[in-house]
C-alpha cells in the first residue's frame, strides 16, 4: 500500500471523527435547550395554575378595552346614514309604524307623499326648546311606547329637522312612496327627495308641515316650498359645500350639483 493512500484514509478517518464530534455536540446543545425551554415551560404552566384567576381577570379585562375601543370609535357620516336607512326601511320597522294607523288612513296614505306631509304637520311641531332627539321614526311621530296606549296617544311632539325629515322617510317607506333622505353635510339641515314622474323632487318636512300650520287651508303656500332647491342659497343664504342623498338600502350619492349654484 502506498504511503499516499495511508494519508488519504487517515484524513478522512480524521475528518469522520471531528464530524461526529461536532454532531454530538449539536445533539447535546439541542438536549441542553429543550431541557431549559421544558423546565421554563413548566414553570409557567405553575404560575399559570397558581394565578389562574388573575390571569383571566388581565384577560377579561383587555377584551373589554379592545371591545370599549370599537364602539367608541368615530362614526362616518355616511355609515351613520346609511344604517340608518337600513333600519327605518326594515319590515320590522314598517309593521310598528303601520300599527298607528286605521284601515281608511293606510287606504288614504298609500302613494300620497303630500297627504303624508299633511298628517305630520298634524301630529308635530316645530321647537328651538330643548328637547329628546331621536332617529327612531315611531317615537319621533307618535312618542315613546309608553306614553301611549291602544286608543293612540295623539297629543302633538317637537321636533326639529332631522326629526322631520327621519320621520317622514319612515312613512314614506310604509306607505310605498319612494323617497331617500337628503343630508348637508355641514350637519345643519336634512331634508328628502320623493321620486315623481320619472325624477328626484326636492321636499322639505320641516318647511312645508310648518306651512301647513301656519296656512291650514293654503296647501298651494306650502306646496312653493317642494321642489325648491334653490332656497337654501338664495332664501336661506346657506353656503353649500357637499350634499349626499341616502337610499333606502344604505348606499348614498353625491347630489351637491342640485342645490349649489355653478357647481
Amino acid at each position: 500500500m502506498s504511503t499516499l493512500s495511508i494519508g488519504t484514509g487517515l484524513s478522512f478517518t480524521i475528518l469522520a471523527i471531528l464530524w461526529l464530534h461536532k454532531l454530538a455536540s449539536l445533539v447535546g446543545f439541542y438536549i441542553l435547550i429543550e431541557g431549559f425551554v421544558r423546565m421554563q415551560l413548566l414553570k409557567v404552566l405553575s404560575n399559570m395554575k397558581d394565578n389562574f384567576w388573575i390571569i383571566l381577570f388581565v384577560l377579561l379585562l383587555i377584551g373589554g378595552l379592545v371591545a370599549l375601543w370599537f364602539l367608541a370609535k368615530p362614526q362616518t357620516l355616511e355609515s351613520r346614514y346609511s344604517s340608518l336607512m337600513i333600519r327605518i326601511s326594515s319590515e320590522d320597522e314598517l309593521n310598528k309604524y303601520k300599527e298607528h294607523f286605521t284601515e281608511q288612513e293606510l287606504l288614504n296614505l298609500e302613494g300620497n307623499y303630500t297627504g303624508i306631509l299633511r298628517y305630520m304637520s298634524q301630529r308635530m311641531y316645530y321647537s328651538r326648546e330643548e328637547f329628546e332627539r331621536s332617529e327612531d321614526p315611531e317615537k319621533i311621530i307618535w312618542g315613546p311606547r309608553e306614553d301611549y296606549s291602544s286608543a293612540r296617544f295623539t297629543g302633538k311632539l317637537p321636533g326639529r329637522c332631522g326629526e322631520y325629515a327621519i320621520g317622514y322617510q319612515g312613512l314614506c317607506n310604509l306607505f310605498h312612496v319612494k323617497a331617500r333622505l337628503v343630508v348637508d353635510t355641514t350637519g345643519d339641515h336634512i331634508w328628502n327627495e320623493v321620486w315623481i314622474d320619472d325624477r328626484w323632487v326636492h321636499v322639505d318636512p320641516t318647511e312645508v308641515c310648518s306651512w301647513m300650520v301656519s296656512h291650514p287651508s293654503g296647501d298651494s303656500l306650502a306646496s312653493k316650498r317642494i321642489d325648491n332647491s334653490s332656497m337654501y342659497e338664495k332664501e336661506w343664504g346657506k353656503t353649500i359645500q357637499l350634499v349626499l342623498a341616502f337610499h333606502t338600502d344604505g348606499s348614498w350619492e353625491d347630489v351637491t350639483k342640485r342645490y349649489k349654484s355653478n357647481a
